[in-house]
């Protein structure tokens, strides 16, 4: 069984994180995508940052993400 790092509902909350394109940062941006999330997210590599994007729109259709 799967083990869920968030326990919690996102589903259309808005989340702002910081530091997504790769490491813990990542990893808790695509849990909360899981979670039906709407995600802004934050790094200060912009091309890093568009590529997590990209990947985590194909695996995720259930939230909306911004990058700024």
């Amino acid at each position: 069984k799967e083990q869920k790092l968030i326990n919690y509902n996102f589903k259309n909350q808005v989340v702002f994180d910081t530091g997504v394109a790769q490491g813990i940062g990542a990893s808790t941006a695509v849990e909360f995508a899981k979670s039906g999330a709407h995600l802004v997210i934050v790094d200060i590599d912009l091309k890093k940052l568009n590529k997590f994007k990209e990947e985590i729109n194909l695996s995720n259709e259930k939230s909306n993400i911004l990058v700024i």
